[in-house]
């Protein structure tokens, strides 16, 4: 009986679970090798109200924003615990790093 509940419209068996990465790893693999458009466009909306409004960013800090827009594209939220925790964070100084360059911001930032 599973065997039929497991064929797909054309007749042909799925394969099984242990071969066949689930829809959500399959969306995290592609979403990690390509930030998705629509966040790369908001992003940059962002980022141009901040500068209008007079806020400037060293290419240091935007850096860290851009990795911030990457890891918000793959992941439904940021944390503090990420930038000590995550590759694309740890890897340029973590937490310490982030905050010697945002100083208080930093947690309006992740907010």
């Amino acid at each position: 009986m599973k065997a039929f509940f497991d064929t797909n419209i054309r007749g042909r068996t799925n394969p099984p679970a242990s071969r066949s990465p689930d829809a959500a790893q399959r969306t995290r693999v592609r979403a990690s090798r390509h930030p998705s458009t629509g966040s790369a466009v908001r992003f940059n909306l962002w980022l141009g109200r901040k500068e209008k409004a007079g806020r400037t960013y060293s290419d240091a800090q935007r850096e860290w924003l851009m990795a911030i827009r990457d890891h918000l594209s793959i992941n439904i939220e940021i944390r503090p615990e990420d930038m000590t925790n995550a590759p694309e964070f740890s890897g340029r100084g973590g937490i310490v790093r982030a905050r010697a360059l945002f100083g208080v911001r930093l947690l309006v930032l992740l907010g």
